[in-house]
């Protein structure tokens, strides 16, 4: 199978676009949770803001999942489109060659840490409402 140099390029543009809509969506999910346990008398008990908690951890883990399989396939394209655009057969003109240089996605590990960091603030986000109620 042949893809050309276009063909990549479109396969990067769809697979970042991917990635930025799953963090679009984990964006508003933890605000949506962190405000859902900040509404003013909307849980009272321990176990509310358990399964609050649980249900985001959930979709985090799966979210964090499909980000990560994205930046690796963005990773792996951005190196392909750079290694190929160096080659003389190319057929890419030198002046166009730095815009493929300066394709560089974040390492996986980078986005799982930041992931990571914005899931816990936000469990932490939840639990402080409940251990201090008299911050509304």
């Amino acid at each position: 199978m042949t893809i050309s140099l276009s063909d990549a390029l479109s396969h990067y543009r769809a697979v970042t676009d991917t990635s930025h809509r799953y963090w679009g969506y984990f964006q508003a999910i933890a605000a949506s949770t962190a405000a859902f346990a900040w509404g003013a008398g909307s849980m009272k008990h321990w176990f509310e803001y358990a399964m609050l908690t649980l249900g985001f951890v959930i979709f985090a883990v799966l979210n964090m999942r499909l980000i990560l399989g994205a930046q690796e396939d963005a990773l792996k394209i951005a190196e392909g489109l750079k290694s190929f655009v160096q080659r003389a057969d190319s057929g890419v003109p030198l002046d166009f060659q730095p815009i493929f240089q300066r394709l560089d996605p974040d390492s996986k590990y980078k986005v799982g840490s930041w992931h990571a960091l914005i899931s816990a603030a936000t469990i932490a986000v939840v639990w402080v409402r409940y251990v201090h109620p008299s911050l509304v």
